[in-house]
């Protein structure tokens, strides 16, 4: 199979996974905005105080954080996650498209083997990894946010795969 398959069934795959990450992601963040620039506030705060910087400029610069925070925070999830997966995706389709022959799967056989590759790579890290003890824990939404995250890793590779089947 050519790489150029996938190549451009990568970026098709990665463009719409990271559309569909973000939305997920937009809508967990909105669950708890209010509680997250809370969580901002209270660590830059914290952060600058135990620095030694005077209650009144490390209130300043907590409130910046915030508006920094409410202004950049969407389009950096949206922007990052849309690049994010196309990069993923042209990388993943690539080697898909390099291993084709020689794996001796079903298309689905092989979309299933990159799709657990993935889950272990971008979600496994998210349930192992816990924030410092000194800092507060920050807000999480709900559990289905990841769980939608988790379902739209695992189907990526599996499209894509379908794909390259296709256009084989």
């Amino acid at each position: 199979m050519k790489l150029s398959r996938g190549l451009l069934w990568g970026l098709v795959v990665g463009l719409a996974v990271g559309l569909v990450v973000a939305v997920i992601s937009y809508m967990g963040l909105m669950e708890v905005w209010d509680a997250y620039l809370n969580y901002i506030y209270q660590v830059v705060y914290s952060t600058m105080v135990k620095t030694g910087v005077t209650p009144a400029e490390a209130e300043r610069s907590a409130q910046l954080a915030v508006n920094i925070t409410k202004q950049w925070l969407i389009p950096s999830i949206v922007i990052g996650a849309v690049a994010l997966f196309i990069i993923i995706f042209i990388v993943l389709g690539v080697v898909m498209a390099a291993t084709w022959e020689r794996l001796k799967m079903m298309w689905y056989g092989k979309g299933a083997l990159f799709a657990v590759a993935l889950l272990m790579i971008l979600d496994l890290p998210r349930l192992l990894v816990t924030p410092p003890p000194d800092l507060p824990r920050p807000p999480t939404p709900s559990v289905i946010y990841s769980v939608l995250e988790a379902v739209a890793h695992f189907v990526g590779p599996l499209a894509l795969a379908w794909l390259l089947n296709k256009a084989k």
